[in-house]
């Protein structure tokens, strides 16, 4: 079953097989009307708790994706405790179910899928060379294993294209640029070298990747002025997809393992890591025992 929910306030949209996610993908990139796509994942929903306008946007997108094992935790909780009567043992039996979620950091048995961003751009690239719908790739830059950006011009978004039209035969990149700035100053530079490279027929699917909130917020600002029918944040998907090592990478998500994968070939991931497994858990526990 397919349904909304909401998660301290943000919405997800969950019970989506990644079939499904690449359908609903795909039938708005064939409309004509500028759409747009959050991959919604724990660090998404803390972050929104203090930037209202970030929050405002996944919330107005037109589909919210379950992006992590910490979406998987919290939807668990909340069914769960939404059956207890809240008497003098609600706390403590909320305590102990919450506990009780921490299997999820080492199984696969997931009672709700997620979507996870890197391998739904793999799999709409599939779908896109299949049903001749137009791609692009904008955005990226590649860290080192502190997470520094490495130094010098890399256009890690035709890398990317490049890749991908090796995989998908077919696929039809329309454009692929790293040379684009997140920034508000820069948008009207922006919109017009996109649109210079788009023309008329445009792009069908456009994949930003600036990391959150910027995607978002960029998306937000510029999807009504570029000429791309559905647009979707992807953080550090290029630098995965673009792994010699990727289809292990994808066998870690698959099995509830990503997390510890990424903590290990990336330790400054570390923060990040710990607001997805351990500060969203604990502001999800707290939130349901003040309502």
């Amino acid at each position: 079953m397919t349904e909304e929910i909401r998660i301290l306030g943000v919405k997800i949209h969950v019970g989506y097989s990644m079939k499904d996610a690449v359908q609903l993908a795909a039938n708005l990139a064939t409309e004509k009307s500028p759409s747009h796509i959050c991959t919604t994942n724990p660090e998404f929903i803390i972050d929104a708790q203090s930037d209202e306008e970030f929050k405002d946007i996944i919330n107005s997108c037109d589909l919210s994706l379950p992006d992590g094992i910490g979406i998987n935790m919290a939807i668990s909780y909340m069914k769960s405790i939404s059956t207890y009567t809240k008497d003098s043992l609600y706390k403590a039996k909320a305590l102990l179910t919450g506990m009780s979620l921490i299997r999820y950091l080492w199984t696969d048995k997931k009672e709700f899928r997620t979507i996870t961003g890197v391998w739904f751009v793999d799999e709409l690239c599939n779908y896109a060379a299949r049903n001749n719908l137009t791609v692009g790739f904008l955005g990226g830059w590649p860290r080192d294993y502190f997470g520094r950006p490495l130094k010098g011009s890399h256009n890690i978004a035709a890398d990317v294209a490049d890749r991908l039209t090796n995989k998908y035969v077919g696929l039809n990149v329309v454009f692929s640029t790293s040379d684009v700035l997140h920034k508000k100053i820069f948008d009207e530079e922006n919109r017009i070298k996109i649109n210079n490279i788009l023309g008329d027929k445009g792009v069908d699917i456009m994949f930003v990747a600036f990391g959150h909130p910027h995607q978002e917020k960029w998306i937000n600002r510029n999807k009504d002025f570029i000429n791309a029918n559905l647009s979707i944040g992807v953080g550090g998907s290029f630098e995965t997809l673009l792994a010699p090592n990727s289809e292990t990478i994808r066998g870690f998500t698959y099995s509830g393992y990503e997390w510890m994968y990424r903590l290990l070939t990336q330790p400054w991931r570390f923060q990040r890591i710990f607001k997805a497994l351990f500060l969203f858990p604990a502001k999800v526990f707290i939130d349901s025992l003040r309502h």
